[in-house]
């Protein structure tokens, strides 16, 4: 069995597939299968990732922005140096589930607080499953000297242009909270289901399942 889905850091670190425990749970040949259908998802799920600031068209896998530092070592040189990368795309990991006998493939919980008005979902869910989401938008006053651009428009508030804390300030305008339906990009269940087929000739051959 196998499966999509996320778990934090030290649980995926403590079931990687050369832990003591995962290789005392599984026949060399399940190891075998699963592993590397683990990797073979992973490695797909990432590529399809890509660096882009525009959307990518629904259906397919998402675009995604370089938001947290990460430390890469040079492997050569020893010497340390901190990129800019995206979590959805660096962390996901992949391990074997004891108690489903099974490998879980997917990005790990990051300690990082959820959006304002995703009902419940998280932003990885939203991405990969489609989802509807609560935005708060404020009115810029119609003053086209001071907002050319927007002035008289309703904006995401985090998006109000600054204005300091006078009477044009962002708390002193009106306020309005709109739903707004994001589709699927799903990038995991691709991955996945592109890679599945292999796994099961593999373990029909290796155990005879």
């Amino acid at each position: 069995m196998a499966e999509i889905g996320g778990l934090g850091f030290e649980a995926f670190k403590g079931s990687f597939f050369d832990a003591a425990a995962v290789l005392k749970a599984v026949s060399k040949a399940e190891r075998k299968a699963f592993s590397k259908f683990g990797a073979f998802v992973r490695q797909r799920w990432r590529t399809s990732l890509r660096y882009k600031k525009d959307p990518s068209p629904p259906g397919g896998p998402p675009t995604v922005h370089r938001k947290v530092p990460r430390q890469k070592v040079n492997k050569k040189t020893g010497h340390t140096s901190t990129q800019m990368v995206s979590p959805e795309r660096e962390f996901i990991f992949f391990a074997y589930d004891a108690e489903a006998h099974s490998v879980v493939i997917g990005p790990a919980k990051l300690n990082m607080k959820p959006p304002r008005g995703l009902q419940g979902q998280t932003v990885l869910e939203v991405i990969e499953y489609g989802g509807a989401e609560t935005i708060l938008e404020r009115l810029v006053p119609n003053v086209p000297k001071l907002f050319p651009e927007t002035a008289g428009k309703w904006v995401i508030a985090h998006d109000y242009p600054g204005t300091g804390t006078g009477p044009l300030s962002v708390a002193r305008q009106p306020k309005r909270e709109r739903s707004v339906r994001h589709a699927a990009r799903p990038a995991g269940q691709l991955a996945f289901d592109a890679e599945l087929p292999k796994m099961l000739d593999q373990l029909k051959d290796s155990v005879g399942a």
